[in-house]
């Protein structure tokens, strides 16, 4: 299995230096904020973590790559088709644009989405939590409105990997899984698709 790993992080822990001045909007933050339980990533993801598929099934990824399907009826939305002729390629989805909504029975789950290479949503019956990466900064918008930053990247560098934002993609020939990571335990799977 072609395994690639895009931690949201990587791409800002080397960008941006300290100026010295914060006129980032929000509270300043640090690793402390990341390990705590009650921070919004980790309240979106637990508004929708028990409603996602279990983590020993699979869907079913259509070959034109736009859904994928449970057998109890959990259904993901890609926006942006996977392209299932390139899968056992290690390059196919690195770089990808996830853009994605999942539904049970019609009912809203989730949604994640990446607008740009700086940028990450996740959607929940919270609202919206937004990541942005500003000039080497972490901009962090909540569902309850709340604003954090981080003024320098590289300094999450030190905190433990596990409780920072992140996303993982694995794929093959066979298909697609999609965790997010940020709860300071086990990832969270959001799906697991396999091709028809």
């Amino acid at each position: 299995m072609a395994l690639v790993t895009v931690a949201a992080w990587s791409l800002w822990l080397s960008c941006g230096q300290d100026s010295g001045e914060n006129n980032l909007p929000g509270e300043e933050i640090n690793c402390e904020w990341f390990a705590d339980n009650g921070n919004c990533w980790r309240k979106s993801l637990k508004a929708f973590s028990s409603l996602l598929p279990q983590d020993n099934t699979t869907g079913v990824l259509a070959q034109d790559g736009k859904k994928c399907t449970y057998d109890d009826g959990i259904e993901i939305t890609f926006v942006n088709p996977i392209d299932t002729t390139d899968l056992s390629n290690p390059d196919a989805l690195r770089g990808f644009a996830w853009d994605m909504e999942i539904h049970k029975g019609g009912d809203f789950i989730a949604a994640y989405r990446e607008p740009n290479t700086y940028t990450i949503i996740l959607q929940s019956s919270l609202g919206e939590f937004k990541l942005e990466s500003i000039s080497g900064s972490v901009i962090i918008s909540c569902p309850s409105g709340d604003q954090y930053n981080v003024p320098m990247a590289g300094l999450l560098a030190s905190c433990p990997g596990e409780n920072l934002p992140a996303k993982k993609t694995t794929w093959d020939s066979n298909g697609v899984t999609f965790t997010l990571r940020g709860t300071g335990g086990s990832d969270i799977l959001l799906f697991n698709c396999k091709t028809e």
